[in-house]
Order: structure tokens, then C-alpha cells, then sequence
């Protein structure tokens, strides 16, 4: 697992594939080699997630070597996110509903790796750039909006829908957020419990209490930095030292334009975009997902 992990992050990769293959494994830069091999699983930055916080002695964030095989903590093939040849566009898709993803693995009908699929240009084929026209006008408000309105339902007299949505995305923007001195450990188990690929860090409460600033970020990728890096002080690290600074973490305002927001989503190729208001404070998270709704609806009325 720490040589699986190492891989992800010098590589740069969400995932990578588990194949039957040793020697085909052992040697990465010979591709022929391991597209020959039958895929048997995926091992992603959620799984090195998964597998830190089920030690039960926090060997891996402690830095304690474990010697257990990137196989125990896959995906199995049958289970993971992945498409066939003569997947179509629309069905590889409508996939967003199940899980967020950028690249999706194209297996063969031997079950062997293909190619990987982008997100962005299976949007163009099946939507076409013109599809982007139905957020036209809109903002990062409206895009948060867009599928918490049944949920709202319509707002009482002499309320605002924007007032109320509003109210709605701070109370459960909590979910996402944590304090700079909790430690790693914690975070990673809340991140793991909510089901979340990072987590927004806000400063301390002050003295009178109330909502803290955004202060930073940490993702899955920062735990897998954090894993295979030196840590002395293991898991009680507080994450404010592996969070990436709000400076340097893309993010925007409820009012910036949605045409903005999905400039932002496809030249950086994110999954998801933090909202912080004037004040510093998270209002809610945009996800590929938010942004893909309605436009997978509006194709499949065409």
C-alpha cells in the first residue's frame, strides 16, 4: 500500500488500476505489457483513505510500515466505476449520478484496460458545446439552487427564495468543514464518514463566538501527501499542517457567473468548487454533478 499510495502522488493520479499481472505491474513504463493484463480492480486516493483510518493502531499515519498488499484494498472490478467499448456516450454520462468522476477507465471486452475516458470530452460529444447555453444568465447561486429547489419547496409569503436557500446551504455547509487545529486523524475519519473527497478548514471560533473564515482546504490528496511524507508527530498533526491555503484552493462567489464557474470546472478539470461569500464563509459546494443535471436531462428529452 505505501509504494500504491507513492505511486499516486508521483504520478499525479485519482486512481490506478490493479492488474493480474506482476511483471506487467512491476514495470510501469511498458505499457504494451500492462494493457495486455486483465484488470481486476482499482485502487484510488479514497481507498489509501480508507484503508489509513481502518488501522487500528494508525500505523500508516503513524509511518510504521505495513506490509498489506494493494489488492486487500481495491475496488474489485465488478464494483468499480469503469466503462466497455460499446459503452454509449450518454450511458457513460449518466454515470455522474452514481459517482463524481474526471477519468473513467475503458476496459475491453476481455476485461482489459482500453484507454481512459475524460469528462470533458464526453460532454462535448453528447452535449455539444452549445449545451453549457441553459445556465446562460445565471450565477454560482442559481447552479446550488438548481436541484435543492424541490427539496425547498416554495418559499412562504414575504420570504425570498434566495434568502432561504441561503439559510439552507450555511446549515449544511457544516458537513464540510473543519477547524485548523482538529488533527489529521479526525479529519480524515469525518472526511471518510460524510463520504467527502476534502474538507474546507476554518479558523478557531473567536472569543464571541459565531462562523470562522475559510481558511484552507484539505483533500484526498492532501492525506495521501501527508502518508507517504515524514510526519513525527503522526496522526495528531493538526490539519492545518497538510491543508492547502485558501489562496492557492480555486473557489468563487454566489454571485459570480455560472459561465465562470464552468470555465473554472473544465480548464482546471475539478470535481468540485467551494462558494465563500463576502464574509468568508462557505455557502455550499458546487459539484460536477450540480453543473451536469440539467443538462443530461434536457439530452435525454431531445
Amino acid at each position: 500500500m505505501s509504494e500504491a499510495a507513492q505511486h499516486l502522488l508521483d504520478q499525479r493520479l485519482t486512481f490506478s488500476l490493479i492488474v493480474d499481472d506482476v511483471q506487467a505491474a512491476d514495470g510501469q513504463k511498458n505499457h504494451t505489457a500492462v494493457r495486455s493484463a486483465e484488470v481486476v480492480g482499482i485502487l484510488s486516493e479514497r481507498s489509501v483513505l480508507e484503508f489509513a483510518t481502518e488501522c487500528r493502531d494508525r500505523a500508516f499515519f503513524s509511518g510504521r510500515e505495513r506490509e498489506i498488499p494493494a489488492s486487500q484494498c481495491m475496488t474489485p472490478r465488478d464494483k468499480m466505476l469503469s466503462v466497455r467499448l460499446d459503452t454509449p456516450l450518454d450511458a457513460a454520462l449518466s454515470t455522474i449520478h452514481h459517482g463524481i468522476w474526471r477519468h473513467m477507465p475503458v476496459l475491453d471486452y476481455y476485461g482489459k484496460l482500453h484507454s481512459i475516458l475524460d469528462l470533458r470530452d464526453v460532454l462535448t460529444q453528447s452535449i455539444g458545446p452549445q449545451g453549457v447555453e441553459v445556465w446562460k444568465g445565471c450565477s454560482a447561486v442559481d447552479i446550488l439552487g438548481s436541484k435543492r429547489k424541490d427539496r425547498l419547496g416554495e418559499p412562504s409569503a414575504g420570504t425570498i427564495w434566495r434568502d432561504v436557500l441561503s439559510a439552507y446551504l450555511l446549515e449544511h455547509a457544516r458537513r464540510h468543514t473543519i477547524s485548523v487545529s482538529t488533527s489529521v486523524e479526525a479529519a480524515a475519519l469525518q472526511m471518510r464518514s460524510e463520504q467527502l473527497t476534502f474538507l474546507v478548514v476554518r479558523e478557531e471560533p473567536g472569543p464571541t463566538g459565531g462562523a470562522s473564515p475559510v481558511v484552507g482546504l484539505v483533500s484526498e490528496r492532501s492525506f495521501l501527501s501527508f502518508c507517504t511524507g515524514p510526519h513525527p508527530d503522526g496522526s495528531t498533526e493538526p490539519v492545518r499542517s497538510i491543508m492547502t491555503p485558501l489562496a492557492n484552493v480555486l473557489h468563487v462567489s454566489l454571485t459570480d457567473p455560472a459561465s465562470q464557474v464552468i470555465d473554472i470546472f473544465f480548464n482546471n478539470n475539478v470535481r468540485h468548487l467551494p462558494v465563500i461569500d463576502g464574509k468568508g464563509q462557505l455557502c455550499g459546494i458546487i459539484s460536477v454533478r450540480d453543473l451536469v443535471r440539467p443538462l443530461l436531462v434536457r439530452s435525454a428529452t431531445d
